[in-house]
């Protein structure tokens, strides 16, 4: 068998000559080869588990962002075959971004600033929130758009089930929205307290937060720029923006704004994937009672912190070893970091004061609420 160490004993034995540089190199291909062949069968890392979800270009016509991944989920056909040219979604941001509102933000949203930005604790009602109960963990989980929601919802139909899940032979990606799951869900504490009874009070009530301009930039990503799967088609949520950003965040603060002083009472699609987290799961009641896992885009850093939660209520090793398994290697098609549109908008994003003060305004009370510090400039 052909080895690295055969490999390098048989270079002793060369003269150094003429032919020694070309062989040198060659060796070098082939042990390169090697490596790459043995990285190979470690495939899942963290690093690549953070690529193969969506892939991006930034040649000419190619697809600004595109669904790879294999997961068995919604299919990405009609805004794959939609895709927007990565060439056409530069263009969309060669307007000049404008100037600030102010040179300094030294005590923004406080005092007399506070009527400048989105309040917290404001409770919308929407058709998309959602909670999930866990009766034998004595459980009641909220989810919040865009903090790995899918995979946090597909933990709970796993457990609520786990000896049928398991017996089965079910994926916990691809079988969780069946009508067995959906039992399951319930649109706020109250509403499982009438199912359960008031033992519900004394639950564990569980939620997952992101920081918010990572979550915001996750969120504009995938509704305006990948776009959104339905049943017959692909549509893209953006306030008639297009994948322009600066456009996007100035409407995004009016409506919010809107919503924050009771002009605006509804939500569509879009705006339930962008406003604020404290607007969410009666935290304006029940936020001191809520247990709350920090998401990463990082599965090695997320899901220590979702195991240690599951194995304080006493999930079996084989549920969670399954979990860990599926999670680590694979990712909902919704995930958009560490893609180069991504990078794009985020660079574009974090590089403009104009466009920073607007989300901050916007984001204000998660960043303080959950514990996230204020980006630079805004402290």
């Amino acid at each position: 068998m052909f080895t690295v160490k055969t490999m390098m004993r048989r270079r002793l034995h060369w003269s150094f000559g003429n032919r020694t540089i070309l062989l040198v190199l060659l060796e070098i291909l082939l042990f390169l080869d090697i490596v790459r062949w043995w990285s190979g069968l470690g495939r899942h890392s963290e690093s690549e588990q953070e690529d193969d979800a969506v892939v991006t270009s930034y040649v000419g016509d190619d697809c600004s962002i595109r669904r790879t991944d294999s997961m068995k989920q919604k299919s990405g056909r009609y805004c794959n075959a939609q895709c927007i040219p990565w060439n056409q979604t530069l263009s969309l941001n060669e307007d000049p971004i404008p100037e600030p509102s102010v040179e300094r933000f030294e005590g923004i949203c406080q005092g007399l600033d506070a009527k400048n930005c989105v309040k917290p604790f404001k409770t919308i009602e929407s058709d998309f929130q959602y909670y999930w109960t866990l009766k034998p963990k004595k459980t009641l989980m909220c989810t919040i758009p865009k903090t790995s929601s899918q995979l946090m919802t597909a933990i709970m139909c796993l457990l609520n089930d786990e000896l049928g899940f398991f017996y089965s032979g079910k994926e916990m990606f691809g079988n969780y929205y069946g009508p067995a799951c959906s039992k399951h869900r319930v649109k706020s504490v109250e509403h499982a307290v009438q199912i359960h009874g008031p033992e519900v009070n004394e639950w564990t009530k569980l939620t997952v937060v992101r920081e918010p301009i990572d979550r915001f930039l996750s969120g504009f990503v995938f509704a305006c720029v990948r776009g959104v799967d339905f049943a017959t088609n692909c549509t893209r949520y953006c306030h008639g923006c297009g994948a322009n950003l600066t456009c996007f965040v100035e409407k995004e603060y009016e409506e919010m704004m809107r919503l924050s002083s009771g002009e605006q009472t509804t939500v569509d699609f879009l705006s339930h994937h962008q406003y604020p987290q404290t607007w969410r799961c009666g935290m304006d009641k029940y936020l001191k009672d809520y247990t709350v896992l920090k998401y990463s885009s990082k599965p090695a850093i997320f899901m220590p912190r979702v195991l240690e939660f599951l194995h304080s209520k006493n999930v079996s090793e084989q549920a969670m070893d399954y979990i860990k398994n599926v999670a680590m290697k694979e990712r909902t098609h919704h995930a958009t970091s560490n893609t180069n549109a991504r990078k794009f908008f985020e660079h574009r994003l974090k590089s403009s004061p104009y466009l920073m003060e607007k989300v901050v305004r916007m984001f204000y009370h998660d960043f303080k609420t959950f514990g996230y510090p204020l980006p630079p400039g805004f402290e």
